[in-house]
């Protein structure tokens, strides 16, 4: 595993998700695995696991709050519209920035919220 590749694939997991369950979901299951709360246990942390970057893309777009994961952008496209727009970058940790500054003022903790609920490092 590493950055790039658990980036491509993270996307790749979470689009279906959103496309086949929708942000309103609770409990999203296409493709077989679960998005809403992976296993911390089985699944290797951080950035270079899809599963986790997968997870990270769902608790930004998806509407159901669990623990710290209490944000969500008003139109879901825009957490794949960012990511897709902003250009090739190494690893999900690299587009924090992104996500924060697309979020509303004051809301912006809630993006390190999200990456750390799901295993991934912020500053």
């Amino acid at each position: 595993y590493n950055t790039g590749l658990a980036l491509r694939e993270g996307f790749a997991n979470a689009a279906p998700h959103w496309v086949l369950d929708g942000e309103n979901a609770s409990n999203p299951s296409a493709g077989g695995f679960q998005l809403e709360s992976p296993d911390k246990a089985t699944i290797c942390n951080g950035d270079t696991n899809e599963t986790w970057v997968a997870g990270t893309f769902w608790d930004l777009l998806d509407r159901h709050g669990d623990d710290k994961d209490i944000l969500w952008f008003n139109n879901a496209a825009e957490v794949f519209s960012i990511y897709l727009n902003k250009g090739v970058k190494n690893g999900m940790k690299n587009y924090r920035q992104d996500y924060r500054d697309a979020a509303s003022s004051g809301h912006q903790t809630y993006i390190d919220d999200i990456y750390k609920n799901n295993t991934i490092t912020v500053p």
